[in-house]
């Protein structure tokens, strides 16, 4: 079953034409103002995995391999303490092992104010309820009351998954019937 989202006054109109009020303006705004922080370290995020790629690259193309695993405080020893002769090759890492570091020191200064975030009266419970799931942190289950919203507008549980797009479908036509892809 899909849900069709039609936003009219203050009212949504959710899974087969019943009415479940929005959240009030504010509180829109306000989750609005959330997402766009929690899809900005999301984006640093990508960017750091970027930089880990390029180090990576610069390493095999100059024949450096380390043997253990990667980006331990141990591997990041190994980075900084590379003998490379070449001076612009000196400089190139360095350069690379800078922006890493700062992409670091910048997704965590992220976490804290999410962390900061989660703890307001407001969401408080409801990030405590959702980190029971496994592999559910704090980044994560803020995420998710700040996406579904109200989460009171979903009478089932199965209602949600598909909201989320998790439940299985059929699609049917002329007798013909598809799966739904998960």
């Amino acid at each position: 079953m899909n849900l069709i989202l039609l936003e009219s006054r203050n009212y949504v109109y959710v899974v087969l034409g019943v009415v479940h009020p929005l959240p009030e303006k504010n509180l829109r705004n306000l989750l609005y103002v959330i997402k766009e922080f929690l899809r900005m370290r999301d984006d640093h995020k990508l960017a750091l995995k970027k930089i880990k790629q390029q180090i990576n690259a610069f390493c095999i193309r100059h024949g450096f391999c380390y043997d253990g695993t990667k980006w331990t405080l141990k591997h990041l020893k190994w980075l900084k303490k590379l003998e490379i002769t070449n001076e612009l090759y000196r400089e190139t890492l360095d350069e690379y092992m800078a922006s890493y570091e700062e992409q670091e020191a910048e997704i965590e200064r992220y976490d804290k104010r999410i962390e900061e975030i989660a703890e307001q009266t407001k969401y408080h419970d409801k990030v405590k309820k959702l980190e029971c799931f496994l592999g559910i942190k704090t980044h994560t289950a803020l995420s998710l009351i700040v996406e579904t919203g109200d989460f009171e507008r979903f009478a089932k549980g199965n209602q949600y998954a598909s909201y989320l797009g998790l439940a299985p479908g059929e699609n049917s036509s002329s007798g013909y019937n598809y799966p739904a892809k998960v």
